[in-house]
């Protein structure tokens, strides 16, 4: 999934970030999307749960030499606040919150809230377009266990991005939706 989570959305989500801006993302992974971005902040922090995720994102930046501006940790989403002290500009959370629980992604918008000014929010729109791009998503989203897609179908039943985007009350700024209409990035202020 790195090719699309990752790689692929830095061009949109970059398109999001002000040059020479913080930002933390949040849910890192393989650090694709911290990579990308590093070169164009003036700090780019990336956090997961997996610590096997966070060791393979240190190694790849470790070969780059000139991206001293860009970390990676060992965090939990929903503890962010003790660990960081200091505020970024952005929190970016790209295709982790349909995976998790509703009190998990509760938790870690309350935590992005304490530490970034802004939020940059990529996943799931709802409903799909009825196109059979969205048939493999669900196959997929299935196919990634029964506990994740529990989480999937009740963030696409309650409305995907935009639904969250209500609830928790963020004001949006900018957001576009990705072809071919199964993801959108809203970009907001908390």
């Amino acid at each position: 999934i790195d090719p699309i989570a990752g790689k692929g959305l830095a061009g949109p989500v970059g398109k999001c970030v002000e040059e020479g801006s913080s930002i933390i993302d949040i849910g890192s992974g393989t650090g694709s999307l911290v990579l990308a971005l590093a070169p164009r902040c003036r700090r780019a922090v990336g956090v997961d749960l997996s610590s096997k995720m966070v060791r393979y994102a240190a190694k790849r930046l470790a070969s780059r030499a000139k991206l001293s501006q860009a970390e990676f940790f060992h965090v939990d989403g929903a503890g962010m606040a003790e660990r960081f002290q200091e505020t970024f500009d952005y929190a970016i959370i790209t295709q982790v919150l349909h995976e998790v629980r509703p009190e998990v992604r509760a938790k870690i918008i309350a935590e992005a809230r304490k530490i970034a000014r802004m939020a940059i929010i990529v996943d799931f729109a709802a409903p799909f377009p009825r196109k059979l791009f969205s048939r493999f998503i669900r196959l997929g989203e299935l196919s990634a266990g029964k506990e994740h897609n529990k989480n999937f179908r009740e963030w696409y039943d309650a409305g995907g991005i935009d639904g969250f985007v209500r609830r928790e009350g963020l004001t949006v700024q900018a957001e576009r939706l990705l072809k071919p209409g199964v993801v959108k990035i809203v970009k907001a202020t908390f």
